[in-house]
């Protein structure tokens, strides 16, 4: 992405289509996710998210969101080699080999240094991929403690196995990860050797992504879905108390007494979550599978599966555009949910959804590409609705414990819609419109406009478009009301639902955001010596002579 043109090839091939099992189009979602200039390897695709209010682009060291669960968290990261099989991806007979990383409930932290997002050689290759200067960016350190105990507490861990996109790093699952850590998991996040852009080895070794752009996803699937079923085995080696670490690195203490090899769980991200149902069909240890918005490839989604199964896809993508998920739902035959978090877009479901956003100068990503790539939702909040809602499935399939949330939508995250609910579908954004009234100075607030003319609720001019506000109330927005006031004819659009004194409440207008997203515009209120206001996208209020507030923001 060194120049522009870079850019605009990672972009088109983010939006590209790709084709599905059947033939049609469906969204990217088995593409990588890494820059195309990522020495020439696996097609780059990346994405972006919204921006909290007051977050810098120039930033210092990135953040992840905290974990959310009652536990500390502990990782380490282990080397294994499976020496019954040849690494696929490059020339020779070199057995595979394959970093992962475990989190884990943990005690004693503050004497354990907490682990980087990514080691100093990879992060290095990262960032350079990125053609990111050095100094304009400090990757996360993760809310993970290295070589921490097991915390007893937590008693016997459920496994749960994660896949990431193709072309990625274990590292961009961290946020999801170590939160279902902290709430009593040991999460297994596995890199896939030459297939992702960077693994880095024990001594600083360093391995990159040798596979051809154009191998099939198919192929790729049943190198990982091998890894996989080769991680389980060395995990149920940790059960039995033997350490299958290569360079004989220690296992935390307590975890061999931890692991319970009878619930195991995996998810995936992008191609990642076309993983899941492979390698469950493949192992019948892994009990429950979710798959984070990523198309199925190869015969498996029109194999029958009799476990738990969890889908959850972006706001542009679901089983009515993607025959590979319409085909896997049919054939799917234990307890299923199909969810859709509005708002989203592809890359939303991995940790670019929060980097991205704090740093879009670095990433080369335009306010408009924000938008365009990672949607209108919150980061924060995009990352907090997948951690509840896959903490949920996992609780309930793998520790049996029943809750609410899974039953249908919930008023406390209106963002996630239930497929075959009425609220499955995104409302569409509302046009406000400012209309003028020059026989009183009146400036009216709208959103509805002649289609036969420029006039609007009878006012005669049409004075502009504001922008788009919501028409249902989604995270992070408030209700926008117009008010009136017939002393002087003056109309005010408040937040306020006692509409600030004035005696009428005219209508609610929609709703707007209470913190900037990439693209979003404010909305400024000002008023004249006449005690008439106006609402406006100027700070300046448009030669108003007197700034009334902010009241939020609205999409472009």
């Amino acid at each position: 992405m060194k120049h522009a043109k870079h850019a605009r090839r990672n972009h088109s091939r983010l939006r590209a289509r790709v084709a599905g099992t059947t033939g049609t189009l469906a969204v990217v979602l088995g593409a990588g996710i890494v820059p195309a200039t990522a020495a020439g390897k696996t097609a780059g695709t990346p994405t972006a998210k919204a921006v909290p209010l007051g977050a810098a682009n120039a930033p210092g060291e990135l953040t992840l969101p905290a974990p959310t669960g009652p536990y500390r968290v502990g990782t380490v990261d282990l080397h294994l080699r499976d020496t019954t099989r040849t690494d696929p991806w490059v020339p020779g007979n070199k057995p595979r080999e394959l970093m992962i990383s475990l989190w884990y409930p943990a005690t004693d932290t503050a004497h354990h240094p907490a682990a980087p997002w990514l080691q100093s050689a990879a992060a290095a290759h990262f960032l350079g991929n990125w053609q990111i200067p050095p100094n304009s960016v400090t990757l996360p350190t993760t809310a993970g403690h290295t070589g921490t105990p097991v915390d007893h507490k937590a008693g016997k861990l459920p496994v749960v196995l994660y896949s990431t996109g193709r072309g990625s790093d274990r590292a961009t699952g961290t946020a999801l990860a170590e939160d279902l850590a902290s709430r009593g998991y040991l999460v297994v996040t596995l890199d896939d050797t030459h297939d992702d852009s960077e693994v880095q080895f024990p001594g600083g070794r360093l391995e990159v992504g040798t596979m051809p752009p154009t191998t099939p996803a198919s192929r790729v699937i049943a190198a990982r879905v091998a890894d996989t079923r080769f991680v389980i085995d060395q995990l149920n080696v940790i059960a039995h108390g033997h350490n299958p670490d290569v360079d004989h690195a220690p296992v935390p203490h307590g975890l061999s007494g931890a692991i319970d090899m009878g619930r195991i769980g995996m998810f995936g991200a992008s191609l990642g979550g076309a993983v899941v149902p492979a390698a469950m069909q493949a192992d019948s240890r892994i009990g429950a599978g979710a798959n984070l918005d990523g198309q199925f490839f190869g015969p498996e989604a029109a194999r029958d599966l009799n476990r738990p199964f969890l889908l959850f896809s972006s706001q542009n993508h679901d089983r009515n555009d993607d025959s590979s998920w319409a085909t896997f739902w049919e054939h799917l035959h234990g307890e299923r949910f199909d969810l859709k978090l509005l708002g989203a877009q592809h890359v939303s479901f991995i940790d670019y959804e929060a980097l991205w956003s704090q740093a879009p100068g670095p990433f080369k990503l335009s306010p408009t590409q924000l938008v365009q790539d990672l949607g209108t939702i919150a980061p924060d909040r995009a990352i907090e609705l997948q951690r509840v809602y896959l903490a949920a499935f996992f609780d309930k399939e793998l520790r049996h414990q029943h809750g609410p949330l899974l039953d249908g939508p919930s008023p406390n995250y209106p963002e996630v819609a239930f497929a075959d609910s009425p609220d499955h579908q995104p409302p569409p954004p509302t046009a406000l419109y400012r209309c003028y009234n020059p026989a009183n100075g009146d400036h009216l607030t709208t959103t509805v406009v002649s289609t036969t003319n420029t006039s609007c609720e009878g006012y005669p001019n049409l004075d502009g478009r504001l922008g788009h506000i919501s028409a249902r109330q989604v995270a992070g927005t408030i209700p926008l009301y117009r008010c009136y006031n017939p002393a002087n004819g003056d109309h005010l659009d408040t937040t306020d639902p006692n509409c600030e004194g004035y005696p009428h409440k005219d209508e609610r207008l929609g709703y707007i955001y209470t913190t900037q997203i990439p693209g979003s515009v404010p909305l400024y209120r000002g008023y004249d010596n006449n005690g008439h206001h106006m609402t406006s996208t100027d700070p300046n209020c448009e030669g108003y002579p007197h700034k009334d507030g902010r009241l939020g923001y609205a999409l472009p």
